[in-house]
């Protein structure tokens, strides 16, 4: 015979709890367990929030639950695949457009710059030995004065 390991407990009406030992490995229902004992116990599991839920939790978690749903069924948040290439392009075509201004800024000041040592020696009595250095960056120059505008490619003083 196969030998159970198992009780029935029963909660009277009046709250009292009673134990039922259908066949189990006690042959004889003074070798089981204390019943009282086991009554502490079960008043402990049932009231033990760690493993059981109220109705404002599951309602609680219903709510979030069908919140999920809702966030993740609502096609007018969300991107497609195509909205999200097009976004893409348009980024790649914007940085590209910020690198050519900026490389215009550069040429226009560089021509500005020229322009005004060509109308210095034309127009004004320069008696010196003016000199202009143009660089891209500053690898191999220690900047003493100054502060280098690395998009203008210039020292600023």
């Amino acid at each position: 015979m196969t030998e159970l390991n198992c009780v029935l407990v029963f909660q009277e009406k009046a709250g009292a709890i009673t134990a039922y030992y259908p066949y189990t490995k006690w042959r004889n229902i003074l070798d089981a367990p204390n019943v009282g004992a086991m009554e502490s116990d079960l008043y402990g599991h049932i009231g033990n929030t760690d493993v059981h839920v109220t109705a404002a939790q599951i309602s609680n978690y219903d709510t979030a639950i069908a919140g999920l749903i809702e966030h993740t069924e609502n096609a007018e948040i969300h991107i497609t695949a195509a909205e999200r290439a097009t976004w893409t392009t348009g980024a790649q075509k914007a940085e590209q457009a910020a690198a050519d201004a900026s490389s215009a800024l550069n040429l226009a000041a560089s021509l500005e710059s020229r322009v005004a040592r060509v109308e210095d020696g034309l127009f004004n009595n320069i008696t010196g030995n003016p000199f202009l250095v143009s660089f891209d960056a500053l690898d191999g120059v220690s900047l003493v004065k100054g502060v280098w505008n690395a998009e203008r490619q210039r020292i600023e003083c």
